[in-house]
């Protein structure tokens, strides 16, 4: 849902990596380009998204079935939608030169962390997706049914087991963690002026 690429170890950013290229053909780029273009994603824009996310973690939990898609193909496609949605917002926050927008990014970004987070601890996600192994069985091929099984180990991984006060610290750890991570890479894409002195040093 969704900061540097490792704080995204978790099972929307692993599964977004196993579909990447199939899916990167059918990416609408010009949509996405166009939000590269403005210099901030507005209140609106952020309050539509959380709303398509939030719609969509509805029909896969509430839903017994879908005619035309599975509920492992309606995580996929959320995976997809949060990740390019995140990993666009990462590239403005290390790459753009307006601070602004970047400061704005960065905002975003651990509003995505905290978002993927609380999805990776929530316990209805990870029992629909448990019970569809049985009751959707007939409509998964081998390949689905691995990747549901890879979805359930990593949000067991994630925490999902643990008691609600446990889930609630683990999402208060990770957005530290993404605080963190932000402070440390701070700066790193400006040169470093070195004194003479240093210059020195480093010419031995």
């Amino acid at each position: 849902m969704f900061s540097n690429n490792f704080q995204f170890i978790n099972v929307f950013r692993k599964m977004f990596a196993f579909y990447f290229y199939n899916k990167l053909r059918r990416m609408q780029l010009t949509r996405y380009m166009r939000f590269f273009r403005q210099w901030e994603m507005n209140s609106t824009e952020w309050k539509i998204i959380l709303q398509n996310i939030y719609k969509q973690i509805n029909e896969i939990e509430n839903k017994s079935t879908n005619e035309k898609l599975t509920k492992v193909q309606l995580i996929d496609d959320l995976s997809n939608y949060i990740c390019m949605a995140a990993d666009l917002t990462d590239c403005l926050r290390n790459m753009h030169p307006d601070d602004k927008l970047k400061k704005a990014a960065e905002e975003r970004m651990r509003a995505f962390t905290e978002v993927v987070e609380i999805l990776n601890t929530r316990p209805q996600l990870y029992s629909a997706l448990k019970i569809l192994l049985h009751s959707e069985a007939s409509r998964l091929d081998e390949i689905s049914i691995r990747v549901a099984k890879l979805f359930l180990q990593d949000f067991e991984l994630s925490g999902v087991l643990l008691s609600d006060s446990e889930r609630q610290r683990f999402v208060q750890l990770s957005d530290e963690v993404f605080d963190s991570g932000t402070r440390f890479v701070s700066g790193t894409d400006r040169p470093i002026k070195l004194s003479d002195d240093d210059r020195k040093l480093l010419a031995h």
